[in-house]
Parts: structure tokens; sequence; C-alpha cells
């Protein structure tokens, strides 16, 4: 377990602070967990949509407000700072009838352009 003491971490997957390699591991097991929460309850929604019968007619966007830094810069499970970690964030669009939209787009976009063209 981790110190719960004053200057230790109550929540034992975001250790505070990071100052040995076991507590790293920790965060990064404990980022993994949250993103592997996030998956599995998108694919309970991709499985319902498809139960009753509306994932071939559903249009799903999934994206972010930020990236996060994960030990880059030495910072540690925050996004304070203006890199690519930060400002590198993902849009996952799934377009019903859309032959192949697999790919990267490298461009600089704002989250209010894609909004307006998918209700466009």
């Amino acid at each position: 377990g981790f110190d719960v003491t004053p200057g230790g971490s109550k929540y034992p997957r975001m250790p505070s602070p990071i100052d040995d390699m076991g507590k790293v591991k920790a965060w990064f097991d404990g980022y993994d967990t949250g993103v592997l929460y996030a998956d599995h309850h998108v694919g309970l929604i991709v499985e319902e949509l498809k139960r009753q019968n509306l994932f071939d007619d559903t249009i799903i966007v999934i994206g972010a407000d930020h990236g996060e830094n994960l030990g880059e810069l030495n910072v540690w499970g925050d996004h304070q700072t203006a890199d690519e970690f930060t400002c590198n964030v993902p849009l996952v669009i799934r377009w019903p009838g859309a032959k192949d939209m697999r790919g990267v787009n490298a461009g600089l976009h704002y989250h209010f352009d894609w909004a307006a063209t998918l209700i466009d």
C-alpha cells in the first residue's frame, strides 16, 4: 500500500508524490485502469446500440479536452503545459456507411470545427 499520511496519497492509483519507480508504475497502472474503464463503457454503449438495431444509424464521436503529461517534461498526471503531450488530443469518429475512415489527420483543428461540421 501507499502512505495515507499527510503528503501521501489516499488514492493508491494516483500516488503523490511520485518519488520512486514503484509509484511511477502505480500511477501508470492507475491511468491505464481509467482508460480500460472508459473503453469498457463505450463497448457497453456500442453493444446496446447493436442490440436495439441502432448501431448502423448512429454516428459515434469520442474526443478529449486535452492530453495528459505522463512524465514528459517531469510533469505527472497534469496538463499544465502547452506542448505536444497536452495539445495532441484524440478525436475518433465512426460514421455509418463510411467505407474507410481510418487514418490520422495531422491538421490543426479546434473542437468547435468538428461539432459544427457534424451538425451540418
